[in-house]
């Protein structure tokens, strides 16, 4: 996961930076660790850090959705970068991966236009044609989702840099189609 990185701030981050220091960033180190004597062995390994999957079936769109129909503004301070990508471009990133035998290494799987969480929340409200008036605090969030909230309040502006080298067009690259597909 993208969680790799922790939380990154306002910088872009491309599979070259480095590791952060919070627990998810810890649990994702220990992963690609348990996959490294794999690749000792001569085995082609691609490690994927996935984004935000939007998805209406699951995964972060719902409770966005839940959000956008209680009329949310945003969710804490709106600025934090979301490395989103939509679901069907998550199957067919790891279907590259898995079909050209020369790509190994880490690949972040998240579309190449992040955008900041008062971005998203303006999007999906318009397309549920509600209004954006009230804010989230980061307080609430911590109230009611715990460690989960850091998922939402954290900052990622991932750019899936060694995706994009390896030839892999993107079928929603852009925030608004995919939502106009989702929604």
């Amino acid at each position: 996961a993208v969680g790799y990185y922790g939380d990154t701030g306002q910088d872009e981050i491309r599979e070259d930076a480095p590791a952060g220091i919070t627990w998810r960033a810890k649990v994702c180190q220990q992963w690609e660790s348990a996959a490294q004597p794999i690749e000792t062995m001569g085995i082609r390994v691609a490690y994927i850090r996935v984004g935000i999957v939007l998805d209406p079936a699951g995964g972060a769109l719902p409770p966005f959705i839940l959000a956008g129909q209680l009329m949310g503004k945003r969710l804490g301070d709106g600025q934090q970068w979301i490395p989103w990508i939509h679901n069907d471009d998550v199957s067919s990133a790891i279907q590259y991966l898995l079909d050209n035998n020369k790509l190994k290494g880490i690949f972040n799987v998240c579309a190449p236009h992040p955008v900041q969480n008062y971005q998203l929340m303006q999007r999906i409200t318009q397309s549920l044609s509600r209004p954006d008036i009230f804010p989230v605090p980061a307080f609430a969030l911590k109230l009611a989702l715990g460690e989960m909230s850091k998922t939402i309040l954290d900052s990622q502006r991932i750019i899936p840099q060694a995706l994009l080298e390896a030839g892999y067009t993107f079928k929603y690259s852009n925030l608004e189609p995919a939502l106009s597909d989702l929604l």
